[in-house]
């Protein structure tokens, strides 16, 4: 809730008008047509320009997993259901079924998991390992997630970070956007590469700072 509401004042700050618990009915050549309240009648907006940026079904590439009459099962959004060791799981015989897994917003877990990079990270940890066991006939772990928090890109001078749960960390501003180019610098996977990631911080401070004063100088209570 922190985070989202961070996300709102800032594109708020940035002439942004955001609807939430908006529905649209209707899109054409001129605009569209959208209901805020379920059975209210339909408000108008005119525009040039459209853009749908939810996504809306899994690659089409994945409809494609069959072999030999096995197909994969599959939820009803066509994600493909997996077992608590992210296998996945076949309607059929499939001469490779303990060694296909699948994770992200692909996979359809036993338990319901937010559709995010943190837990595709988590997974991927746990695939790989599943994988290699797999193949060596050693014994598969099953997946725990452990929810640490989240951080959001707000542009290039400001962030949002939410701590896990049960911990009140909440801020947002240039110091959050700090923070999470430092936390990813330090998952970064070899010392070469964090370095690399870490030292982009400071030379894009710069960058940074005009941005934070292009900002203040174009909020709507600084232009009168």
């Amino acid at each position: 809730a922190a985070n989202w509401q961070a996300a709102v004042d800032t594109l708020a700050k940035k002439n942004v008008n955001v609807q939430c618990g908006t529905t649209v009915t209707s899109i054409d050549e001129a605009g569209l047509d959208f209901q805020s309240v379920e059975g209210a009648s339909n408000s108008r907006l005119d525009c040039d320009l459209v853009l749908w940026t939810a996504g809306s079904k899994p690659n089409s590439v994945l409809m494609n997993i069959v072999g030999d009459g096995a197909v994969p099962e599959r939820d009803l959004s066509g994600r493909l259901v997996v077992d608590d060791t992210l296998m996945v799981r076949w309607e059929g015989e499939h001469p490779l079924a303990d060694k296909i897994f699948a994770i992200g917003d692909i996979a359809s877990t036993p338990t319901a998991l937010p559709k995010t990079a943190q837990v595709a990270f988590q997974q991927s940890e746990y695939a790989a390992w599943n994988v290699w066991a797999s193949l060596q006939g050693e014994n598969q772990l099953r997946f725990r997630y452990t929810e640490l928090g989240e951080m959001l890109s707000l542009g290039v001078s400001s962030g949002a970070i939410t701590g896990p749960s049960g911990l009140p960390i909440n801020f947002s501003g240039p110091a959050a956007a700090l923070a999470r180019r430092l936390v990813y610098a330090a998952r970064m996977p070899t010392p070469a590469q964090r370095l690399v990631a870490g030292s982009r911080i400071f030379r894009d401070a710069p960058i940074r700072a005009l941005s934070r004063l292009f900002d203040a100088a174009s909020r709507p209570d600084k232009a009168k």
